[in-house]
């Protein structure tokens, strides 16, 4: 494990605790009306079923996963590159860890936000 890993790490989990809370103040009025995108729209419409319960606590598991991922890189292989979106500049790992995971959640609680505030 790297610094730079273990740093990561803890601003991803700090990002995941922040979404965590708006998540479970929504009423569950509010959590069906949440603006999506069209692939995050399909993928509801796949798990329609799932309880709002069932969604945090799949959002806190694979949140630990990719907290725990991030975490066991040394900070070499954080600085490793390679394509991650066609078309687009190398990343390295350390920026899709750092700055992807982080900036993912960003957009998801700001469409949230501006649909039922808070």
């Amino acid at each position: 494990m790297g610094a730079k890993g273990e740093m990561m790490a803890q601003r991803f989990e700090a990002k995941v605790q922040q979404a965590t809370a708006v998540f479970e103040r929504l009423s569950e009025a509010d959590w069906p009306n949440t603006p999506m995108d069209a692939l995050n729209a399909k993928h509801a419409q796949e798990h329609a079923h799932c309880t709002k319960a069932e969604t945090i606590a799949l959002h806190k598991e694979t949140a630990a996963a990719a907290s725990a991922l991030v975490r066991g890189l040394a900070d070499d292989q954080l600085d490793r590159s390679g394509t991650v979106l066609a078309g687009a500049p190398a990343m390295s790992a350390g920026q899709v860890a750092g700055g992807l995971l982080c900036s993912h959640i960003d957009e998801h609680l700001g469409s949230i936000r501006a649909t039922v505030g808070g």
